[in-house]
């Protein structure tokens, strides 16, 4: 009888405590990087086509994961912030949409297009991350892109590095790196109009 009723106080303890009770976890926020398309009245190269293949992304940055660092050699990342696009989706999107509006090219074509086209575009994401020391913060923004001129083979290369000092939360990562994307942007019209298309 003993047994019993110290087994019987011993089960009321531990469920009267919150032990068992279901853990409680925050909610997971989502991020968007956003841009704003810049139009042009310019017709630079109207009778060149420019295909866009898709945006290649280096580990670790492949994933919906936001990361950031608190030193240079280790990275870590938001527990219940995420990015509600690829982050290379969101880059090829954005340079596809920019590309149209600048008037830079006559005609932009996307990877699943059937059109030939003399030239083509590839890019990749070599870093995106918050830089945390201290009491500052910054994102980075590092994209690699390619001209390829598909007639001759010749290869232009270009490493576009962004930064932005922005406070420390996956909000100011998300905020930080659409000012990042909004730059790259008007640099890789800007590298792009500088070439003589033949």
């Amino acid at each position: 009888m003993k047994k019993i009723l110290l087994y019987f106080i011993s089960v009321s303890i531990i469920t009267g405590c919150s032990i068992l009770d279901p853990i409680k976890t925050a909610n997971m926020q989502y991020y968007l990087v956003q841009y704003k398309p810049v139009y042009k009245t310019c017709n630079n190269h109207a009778d060149i086509t420019l295909q866009i293949l898709p945006t290649q992304a280096n580990s670790p940055y492949n994933t919906y994961n936001m990361y950031y660092s608190n030193d240079p050699y280790t990275l870590n990342q938001y527990s219940y912030s995420s990015w509600a696009i690829l982050p290379e989706e969101t880059i090829n999107q954005a340079m596809q949409q920019m590309l149209n509006n600048s008037c830079t090219f006559g005609n932009i074509l996307t990877a699943d297009t059937t059109v030939t086209s003399k030239y083509q575009l590839t890019s990749q994401l070599i870093q995106l991350k918050q830089n945390i020391d201290n009491t500052k913060s910054s994102a980075t923004l590092i994209i690699k892109v390619q001209l390829i001129d598909k007639n001759t083979n010749i290869i232009k290369n270009k490493t576009f590095t962004q930064t932005s000092t922005i406070e420390i939360s996956p909000q100011g990562m998300a905020s930080g790196t659409s000012a990042n994307l909004q730059q790259f942007l008007t640099n890789l019209i800007d590298w792009l109009s500088g070439f003589k298309y033949t």
